[in-house]
């Protein structure tokens, strides 16, 4: 959470509130019509076991990761055991499961297809005890829930045939009440599958007394997986002035292995005198392994009218350098759903601590009012085959770096009232590495490279890799990708784009890379394309 230490202005604070509670009743659910990337591809996991192992070509030996990092049996796996999208879910039978209808059941039931629970809450130690999954109808659910076995939703209680998309299974937990995915039984994973959740509401009117905090679901579990959900954060107020407000679709506490696949994940509407925050993605968790695929991930609505707001897209803090989060395929928004509102922040990946983080063939727009970057990392990062927007009415930053980084294959389009920085470093960035990336602007004065005491505005200065912290660089072009549209990566024919990148397997072991955000297969044609999308697989 950000801090910001300033007394609070009475005059104009009710008016602030009035004004955000009448803009949440619009913006903390997302239009029904939203759906999740392209779910006919299948997924990479292991019920639970990340993909994704990372190989990095440092040319310096003593700036290599350690060799647990990445050469793990875990990592190794590169996702070979596929699962189709929304597919966990076992046959549902009383062999199988415990059974809950809010419309038809009664929690004196024994939890069975013929005669089921009425809520969640009363079938969950059933199932746990009988070391079985819980069946739920569709329906409305007003119940907090402490999930210690696999959840799977959409069913029709009248012949227990299933429909995610059709039937609705919502839980919506009471004012100041959760949704927690708790395990720490080792070699167990939990599923959560076809459910739709919305965080419940929380007010803090005390200073320093709590943080208002939202969170569709909370995961604190041993290993889980999250798949095909729509989850959204709660309403939270803080008007006691010192503890701040924060939304979120899904934080993280704890997670040695989880896996997102599918999912929509939208943060709610956040209000905080000292300050707000609405994260689609929150991971708080000192050590993980994370892996996001295929999920769209949106900020929401954050009105702060002292120090203002931040919208972020996915947060992640981790205390360990083992830590890794991996996103893949994602289409990740920091956007205000309301023009007018004020956004001191706007982050659509921001990694704040020292795990890695991965992105590979994400959709990334960062757009707002106030400053900031698309996607920060205090830790190690490697981007390949992303296409990232960064939109902003001072100057855009497409990447603000504080350690190691290798960009492969990637498409970066700024714009802002000022001269825009594409890759803005600290005095700690090192072993930068820049290969077959388009850096696009259509206005004069930007910067490959900004610091504070230099800037690289060159396009040959900046390939030829003798700036400070810069290990390598090649192929770096500077052109307009062609886009089909405003903030969309699919390349037109005749992109520059098209046939220009590299090979990226030399820093990425896993089949990712192999498919575009759509999950068409690549490389096709006489190379690889740089971006998210691969033109000629269309």
């Amino acid at each position: 959470m950000r801090t910001g230490w300033r007394a609070a202005v009475g005059t104009g604070v009710f008016l602030f509130l009035v004004i955000f509670l009448s803009l949440a009743g619009g913006c903390g659910t997302p239009d029904d019509s939203s759906s999740s990337a392209d779910s006919e591809a299948t997924v990479d996991d292991d019920h639970g076991s990340p993909p994704g192992s990372i190989q990095e070509n440092d040319d310096n030996e003593a700036d290599d990761d350690s060799a647990d990092d990445d050469d793990d049996a875990a990592d190794d796996d590169s996702g070979d055991d596929d699962v189709a999208a929304c597919g966990y879910a076992p046959l549902p039978t009383n062999e199988n499961g415990v059974f809950v209808s809010a419309d038809t059941g009664n929690d004196d039931n024994p939890g069975t297809m013929q005669a089921p629970k009425k809520t969640i809450a009363a079938a969950i130690p059933l199932a746990y005890n009988a070391g079985q999954s819980v069946f739920v109808a569709g329906g409305r659910y007003e119940e907090s829930v402490l999930a210690k076995v696999s959840v799977f939703g959409g069913y029709r209680a009248a012949n227990w045939t299933r429909d995610i998309e059709a039937v609705r299974t919502i839980v919506a937990p009471p004012f100041q009440q959760k949704f927690v995915i708790n395990n720490d039984e080792k070699g167990k994973t939990i599923v959560l599958e076809g459910m739709e959740i919305h965080g419940s509401a929380d007010t803090n009117n005390q200073p320093y007394n709590h943080t208002a905090t939202s969170a569709a679901v909370t995961v604190d579990s041993e290993a889980a997986v999250l798949s095909c959900n729509k989850l959204v954060g709660g309403s939270v107020v803080d008007i006691g002035g010192m503890a701040g407000a924060i939304s979120a679709a899904v934080q993280v506490v704890a997670a040695p292995s989880l896996l997102l696949v599918d999912n929509l994940l939208q943060g709610g509407p956040a209000f905080g005198i000292i300050g707000a925050e609405s994260i689609g993605l929150w991971i708080d968790a000192p050590s993980h392994q994370v892996v996001a695929k295929r999920n769209v991930i949106r900020s929401g609505l954050a009105v702060g009218p002292v120090i203002g707001g931040a919208i972020i897209g996915v947060s992640v803090s981790s205390l360990t350098s083992s830590a890794k989060t991996v996103l893949i395929a994602n289409e990740i928004r920091a956007e205000s759903p309301s023009a007018g509102a004020k956004v001191d922040e706007a982050v659509a990946v921001g990694s704040y601590g020292l795990g890695k983080l991965v992105m590979i063939a994400n959709s990334v727009l960062m757009k707002e009012a106030g400053y900031d970057a698309a996607i920060v990392a205090y830790g190690p990062i490697v981007l390949l085959q992303n296409t990232i927007f960064s939109e902003n009415e001072w100057p855009a930053r497409s990447l603000w770096l504080a350690d190691t980084a290798t960009l492969v294959d990637n498409v970066f389009v700024a714009s802002g009232d000022g001269a825009s920085r594409f890759i803005e470093v600290n005095n700690d960035a090192h072993q930068l590495r820049f290969f077959a990336n388009d850096f696009y602007d259509d206005s004069p004065g930007f910067s490959f490279v900004y610091h504070d005491t230099f800037a690289i505005t060159d396009l040959a200065e900046f390939n030829a890799c003798q700036w400070a912290g810069c290990a390598a660089a090649a192929g770096n072009i500077s052109v307009d990708p062609l886009l089909a549209g405003a903030n969309d990566v699919h390349l037109q024919t005749g992109s520059p784009c098209i046939d220009q990148g590299v090979d990226p397997s030399s820093w990425y072991d896993g089949d990712a890379i192999h498919f575009d955000l759509d999950g068409d297969p690549r490389p096709q044609g006489a190379g690889w394309d740089i971006g998210a999308d691969e033109a000629a697989a269309r």
